[in-house]
């Protein structure tokens, strides 16, 4: 079965969507989460997005241990690896057709300042928002 993907309307069911998933994961890991956030064009209101929750959990280290894996993948989600070699990131995805993707990398590091930056930008900027998703549609 092929997993395609088409952008929809923004839909404030998104944030609930991130709400329960986040707390799913924080009942079923331990103390080494340190924060867990909602990324990606489903996280800023208004915006037309693939509808795939984008979710960045934050540990207090860049390692993912077997424990970590196969609790998340008991919450039926099938793991990446460390996807384009980028090695303080590993990728979970969810659903088919996909309805939810998990990044995993150390609190604070490069790869989360980059995805929380970019996310708060396009929040606080509404032009550039609309030229994103001009570009999102055009491609």
């Amino acid at each position: 079965m092929l997993d395609t993907v088409q952008l929809v309307p923004y839909q404030s069911e998104w944030i609930e969507a991130f709400e329960q998933e986040k707390n799913l994961i924080l009942n079923s890991l331990d103390s080494n989460i340190l924060d867990i956030q909602h990324i990606g064009s489903t996280s800023i209101p208004g915006m037309e997005a693939k509808p795939i929750i984008d979710i960045l959990l934050g540990l207090n280290q860049s390692a993912l241990s077997p424990h970590h894996i196969t609790t998340i993948e008991k919450l039926d989600y099938l793991y990446e690896g460390q996807v384009l070699s980028i090695s303080e990131h590993h990728f979970f995805r969810k659903g088919m057709p996909r309805t939810h993707h998990l990044h995993v990398a150390k609190f604070g590091s490069a790869f989360w300042q980059r995805h929380i930056l970019f996310r708060d930008f396009l929040r606080s900027h509404p032009v550039e928002a609309e030229q994103y998703a001009q570009l999102k549609r055009d491609m």
